[in-house]
């Protein structure tokens, strides 16, 4: 997941519409993070922590943008 495009969309949604289907499509039950964070599973034990703070700081990122 590319953070820049996340933000870009972010910063130049035009109304609280366009806002709310963003933070939807990346923080919502089925958006792009969650998606991430179920990958985890996939991945080697000495690996998931690493990623796993990667994807916990990508959605703070995210959240604060919002």
């Amino acid at each position: 997941m590319d953070l820049e495009k996340a933000l870009k969309e972010i910063n130049h949604a035009g109304s609280l519409e366009a806002l709310e289907e963003a933070r939807i499509k990346y923080l919502g039950r089925k958006g792009v993070v969650a998606e991430l964070f179920s990958e985890l599973a996939k991945l080697k034990v000495e690996e998931r922590a690493k990623r796993g703070q990667e994807l916990n700081a990508l959605k703070q990122n995210i959240i604060t943008a919002l």
